[in-house]
């Protein structure tokens, strides 16, 4: 990307002089790859010939502008593609594995409209993570004691406060991350037949959670 010459009239001389530039698709007068905002280059023409120039390269600036893509508002905001909302989560005192994908589709019934996307959902706890399991027939608990045979509860983590071997729980997003994106399509989650979208939390001394969901979508009518 080069820039177009910006021309002036030399009353003395009749000569026309290139005193600045503005951004275009248009190859320089002599090299490609010549920055003209660092040029002053003096062209000796008619002065029509010069502006029939000028205003050609105008024409071809304003048509090579880049479209605001679909969605995105006259301020650059996505207020019609992006919705995000904070989901309040009481996971209690002990090591629990939460279903929230009826929290997820009650969402998406909400603000989705039928639209194909992606839902993030995201945890901004250091001690907690979201997984997308199979529940109720035994899988969540076994993930809780898979974690346990990779994290004893002991004290060997250097991380000490809070209770005996709390330092796991600040390990656990390394294994489970603090979340995922699952696809959106016709304003449905995606899964399969078996899958759960699950908070997983073994910190037992925050039985307060927050999860944020975030929908990401195609913009009305498209």
């Amino acid at each position: 990307m080069v820039e177009h010459d910006e021309v002036a009239v030399r009353p003395e001389t009749g000569a026309q002089q290139v005193i600045g530039a503005r951004q275009s698709g248009l190859p320089g007068p002599h090299d490609d790859h010549v920055d003209l905002a660092h040029v002053v280059h003096v062209v000796h023409a008619p002065i029509g010939l010069v502006h029939s120039v000028h205003a050609a390269v105008n024409r071809a600036t304003v048509t090579d502008l880049p479209r605001r893509p679909a969605g995105i508002g006259e301020d650059g905001g996505m207020s019609h593609a992006f919705t995000t909302r904070v989901l309040n989560v009481a996971s209690g005192s002990r090591e629990r594995v939460v279903d929230l994908t009826r929290d997820c589709e009650a969402f998406l019934r909400e603000v989705a409209d039928g639209r194909d996307g992606l839902l993030n959902l995201f945890v901004p706890h250091a001690t907690a993570g979201v997984a997308v399991i199979e529940t109720g027939s035994g899988s969540d608990d076994d993930l809780l004691a898979a974690l346990h045979t990779l994290l004893p509860a002991d004290d060997r983590w250097q991380h000490r406060h809070g209770s005996p071997g709390h330092g796991r729980d600040h390990v656990l997003p390394a294994i489970v991350p603090p979340h995922a994106t699952i696809p959106v399509l016709g304003g449905r989650l995606e899964l399969g037949t078996w899958q759960s979208v699950c908070l997983v939390d073994t910190n037992k001394d925050n039985p307060d959670r927050q999860v944020r969901l975030s929908f990401l979508g195609a913009a009305p009518g498209n």
